[in-house]
């Protein structure tokens, strides 16, 4: 079968198209040099007049070229990859394809300063002129529960709570864990391992900064949970299973050569989460105990 599959990378402002909110000029020696911010009312925050406008890549000037991967004919057009093979394991032809779209896009990321990324458009037999169906990558499904007596919960902590030093770093490192662990489960496959091994690792620092971390010089660290009512057996098997198992060994302190099934780190993450959410709340226990005193 001749089998065409089709990619687009993303953002079309890097390969001088519309289609972001990003201001288009064109870049290298015989580029455009200066560059006019829009004028705004100092007073009401309105813009009055426009800056720079957007400059396109003029019809016949985008990118236009051809090469050979492998078994694969490939053609840049813009910022859309065409690829072509004869094959008939069309599952194969999609693994390999995906690889080179991904392969270029982080080479293209590092010349174009720009996070480069690649999304399947189509997959087509071109000897039978049919369509061949993918699976599309789309965000999981989002839901957000609200609980009332645990928004009160959490304004009553903060009203009693002394949130300075490390209760407030590890309540920061929870929220970015947080942050990325969300943007983790919508991302594309290429971030998604990526966004979630960070979201590991804020989780971890948000332990580290109130139990304290042996590689920050912390001489308590294997003692100090004690002080925030933490039994030994949690320290061992959930705080040490996050410093050992995870941080060093799962593609979050240190790398790592190929990605963990996002499966396995997704189960991590959520397990991750769930330490620095018990470590916070002894933390804040102690000090409200210790305030009654």
């Amino acid at each position: 079968m001749d089998l065409e599959i089709v990619f687009r990378f993303s953002p079309p402002s890097a390969f001088g198209l519309p289609g972001d909110d990003f201001l288009v000029i064109p870049g290298g020696e015989n580029g455009q040099k200066q560059i006019v911010s829009s004028t705004i009312d100092s007073v009401t925050g309105n813009q009055l007049l426009e800056g720079t406008l957007s400059s396109y890549r003029e019809v016949g000037q985008g990118v236009n070229m051809e090469f050979v991967v492998g078994s694969y004919v490939g053609r840049l057009r813009d910022n859309v990859l065409f690829l072509h093979t004869n094959a008939t394991d069309t599952d194969n032809v999609v693994a390999q394809s995906q690889e080179i779209a991904e392969s270029l896009a982080l080479w293209l990321s590092h010349h174009l300063s720009a996070v480069i990324s690649a999304s399947l458009v189509q997959f087509v037999d071109r000897t039978a002129g049919q369509r061949i169906p993918t699976m599309r990558t789309r965000a999981w499904l989002r839901a957000r529960y609200y609980h009332v007596p645990t928004i009160e919960r959490g304004v009553k902590d903060w009203l009693d709570g002394d949130t300075a030093d490390s209760l407030a770093a590890g309540l920061r490192y929870y929220r970015m864990g947080s942050f990325l662990l969300e943007q983790g489960q919508a991302s594309r496959d290429d971030f998604r391992s990526q966004l979630v091994s960070e979201a590991i690792l804020n989780f971890y620092k948000s332990v580290s900064v109130i139990l304290g971390d042996p590689s920050a010089g912390d001489r308590d660290w294997q003692r100090r949970y004690r002080q925030f009512g933490l039994s030994d057996e949690f320290f061992k098997t959930e705080v040490e299973w996050l410093r050992k198992d995870i941080r060093n060994h799962g593609d979050v302190a240190h790398y790592r050569l190929q990605a963990v099934p996002i499966d396995e780190s997704m189960e991590w993450a959520m397990h991750a989460r769930r330490i620095a959410q018990q470590v916070i709340e002894g933390a804040k226990s102690a000090r409200s105990s210790a305030a009654d005193v």
